[in-house]
């Protein structure tokens, strides 16, 4: 047997044909790269924005968490009547659990978010921008991730200041020395206030608008109910999160002088609201009249 001849015989690539497999090679590797590098990269926005909106959800609440058809998550915001100063003030509480301590608050890229708050007329935090400056770290180029639905708007935080609703009373009317003619009557006036919690303890906070309402013609012994419609403007918006409402009773028109107070009644305040509706627990008052 001629070893030889067999080998010079056998198939193999030759150099022309090795050179042309490997300019192939380097063609689909050229071609590969940027696909590969899209695809890390939207990994990585992908992830930058996850985390955007847990930062979002910690501040503002989760609109989809529901229980018995009532929104019952409203982060930072709900418990404390406005947005945080800084990201940092929402650990370890209001972050959902297995959050990275160190990675939390910067983007894919280990650049830290950019937080920008704005602040209304009383001071709160109500609204705010939270940017990732992108793989290149810059502010403000192209590959800023600022995303519309990831950032914190007032109708979010404070929707509204209107209250509508109807003010419950019953009142009891003891007249000492009922005249025969014409009868008692007279003018009363009701409204509404809130409590809501802030940074510090509680806030409350008077609608500063005043129903006044007739009594009607009464007599001795008599026992009225009245439920004057509430449509009122709050001094200022409310919070989303839990709300106490009650009512203040007054005898005479003006709402002024000392108050007799109804029973409180909790409302969730939800984002987006144009008004909040309540219906106050009864307000009974006893009416001695000389």
């Amino acid at each position: 047997m001629n070893i030889r001849n067999d080998l010079k015989s056998g198939k193999g690539f030759t150099l022309i044909e090795l050179i042309v497999v490997i300019a192939i090679v380097f063609i689909i590797t050229g071609a590969m790269i940027p696909f590969v590098y899209r695809v890390w990269e939207s990994s990585e926005i992908d992830t930058t924005k996850e985390r955007m909106s847990d930062l979002k959800k910690a501040m503002a609440g989760d609109k989809k968490l529901i229980q018995n058809g009532i929104r019952y998550h409203f982060g930072y915001a709900g418990s404390n009547g406005q947005l945080p100063a800084l990201i940092s003030d929402l650990i370890p509480t209001y972050m959902p659990a297995g959050y990275d301590p160190n990675k939390y608050n910067k983007d894919e890229w280990g650049n830290e978010f950019v937080y920008t708050t704005s602040q209304d007329a009383s001071g709160r935090y109500v609204s705010a921008t939270l940017i990732s400056k992108g793989a290149d770290g810059i502010p403000g180029t192209a590959d800023d991730i600022n995303d519309a639905n990831l950032q914190i708007y007032e109708a979010e935080v404070t929707p509204t200041d209107r209250i509508q609703g109807n003010i419950n009373i019953t009142l009891n009317f003891n007249v000492l020395n009922p005249p025969k003619d014409p009868p008692y009557n007279a003018t009363l006036s009701a409204r509404v206030v809130a409590r809501y919690t802030v940074p510090g303890g509680s806030k409350m906070d008077n609608t500063h608008c005043c129903i006044d309402f007739g009594s009607g013609d009464v007599a001795n012994s008599v026992t009225k109910t009245y439920s004057p419609a509430v449509n009122c403007i709050m001094g200022e918006k409310l919070p989303v999160g839990k709300a106490l409402f009650w009512s203040q009773f007054f005898l005479g028109a003006g709402c002024s002088g000392i108050p007799n107070e109804s029973g409180q009644t909790a409302v969730f305040v939800v984002d987006g609201s144009e008004s909040v509706f309540v219906n106050l627990p009864t307000n009974s008052y006893t009416i001695t009249v000389p």
